[in-house]
């Protein structure tokens, strides 16, 4: 019966972070959750996109919240000249992305 307890807690955080305009990738090697993959803002607002799958933060120095997939358009709210950027990506939310990993787009 645990067993069946815990499937179920997994389906219905997958929901929730589906629901948050999350999904996840399937669980790593070695059994973890998968980080949620977040999404990118419209084309028409993006500033930047993601030159490689990167962690991305809400508060720099703390563990990552989720990962961006390369080609993920972002809002930069704050250009990078240091290791980070603080981006906007999906529903407006602000994060911290790699100053690296963002090349600004063409459009």
């Amino acid at each position: 019966m645990k067993h069946v307890s815990m499937k179920l807690s997994a389906v219905a955080l997958g929901a929730v972070l589906a629901l948050g305009g999350c999904t996840t990738d399937p669980a790593p090697a070695g059994g973890g959750m998968a980080m949620p993959v977040m999404m990118g803002c419209t084309d028409k607002d993006a500033t930047h996109v993601v030159t490689g799958e990167t962690p991305v933060y809400t508060t720099v120095g703390q563990a990552p919240v989720g990962t961006v997939k390369a080609g993920t358009k972002i809002l930069s709210m704050v250009p990078g000249t240091g290791e980070y950027t603080k981006c906007t990506i999906a529903e407006g939310k602000s994060v911290y992305i790699k100053t690296a990993m963002l090349k600004p787009t063409t459009n």
